[in-house]
């Protein structure tokens, strides 16, 4: 299975595992406002008060501007990239499950 490491911005947090990314491609080649879904989590929806403590959690961890790495091997099943975010911070996955912001996933 092929793996995709790409160096990318965030540009908007959209809920607990959901980010819009400037993802770079490489060769010039950028996806500026990709919606990349995060692997293995499931956060709340944002209609709940856990939601809403998710995003905020993300926010806090990761302010429009942050760059990050998004690994993905695959799309999920409404075409967004499926992958992890990683930065000097961590990995963004690992964070909302050890923190109860986010229940596993099998992706």
């Amino acid at each position: 299975m092929t793996t995709w490491t790409v160096p990318a911005i965030v540009v908007r947090i959209v809920d607990g595992d959901t980010l819009i990314l400037d993802l770079d491609l490489g060769w010039g080649i950028h996806r500026p406002l990709e919606r990349c879904r995060l692997a293995r989590c499931n956060a709340p929806e944002m209609s709940t008060p856990e939601g809403v403590a998710a995003r905020d959690y993300v926010v806090g961890l990761l302010p429009l501007g942050t760059p990050v790495t998004f690994v993905s091997k695959k799309v999920d099943n409404y075409g967004r990239p499926l992958g992890e975010v990683e930065w000097s911070g961590g990995n963004l996955t690992d964070l909302l499950l050890s923190s109860g912001h986010a229940v596993p996933m099998n992706y």
